[in-house]
């Protein structure tokens, strides 16, 4: 294999993991169960707060403000994580993205 292309393939390599990298949030990570689920990688609940904290399978971290401690018990123990999510989740409340982690799988 010539020297040139595993000198491109190393350049590839590294510019694609400092894209992916991102400032750390400076909000705490609470700390997230796995769930299955086609678009939600893992999810926790901090009851102070009344917040959710979504990792999607993307590695997009969102914070969901004002979810009640029985929203998240019905969401964890619902047969379709998904549907609940989408029917109950979105677009009831207020969501912000709080950061970029390294997506499941990398």
């Amino acid at each position: 294999m010539p020297q040139s292309f595993l000198i491109q393939a190393l350049k590839r390599s590294v510019k694609v993991y400092s894209e992916l990298w991102h400032e750390p949030s400076t909000e705490p990570e609470i700390e997230r169960a796995l769930v299955r689920s086609s678009m939600v990688s893992s999810i926790g609940y901090d009851p102070q707060q009344c917040a959710l904290q979504v990792e999607f399978r993307n590695g997009c971290l969102y914070r969901v403000d004002g979810v009640s401690a029985d929203t998240y018990q019905a969401l964890m123990q619902t047969g379709n994580f998904d549907m609940y999510y989408r029917q109950n989740i979105v677009h009831h409340f207020e969501m912000a993205k709080i950061g970029t982690l390294m997506p499941m799988g990398w």
